[in-house]
């Protein structure tokens, strides 16, 4: 992408936020015992 893709951008990154907030939290890192859950 260049510099004058800055809407195709945004577009990708708000793309690719949508698609890790649907995935949730990674199945493979595991709390610490007393450690909070992410807020996002």
């Amino acid at each position: 992408m260049g510099a004058s893709d800055a809407t195709k951008f945004t577009a990708a990154v708000e793309e690719m936020t949508k698609r890790a907030k649907e995935l949730g939290p990674s199945p493979l890192r595991k709390r610490e015992p007393g450690q909070k859950e992410a807020v996002a």
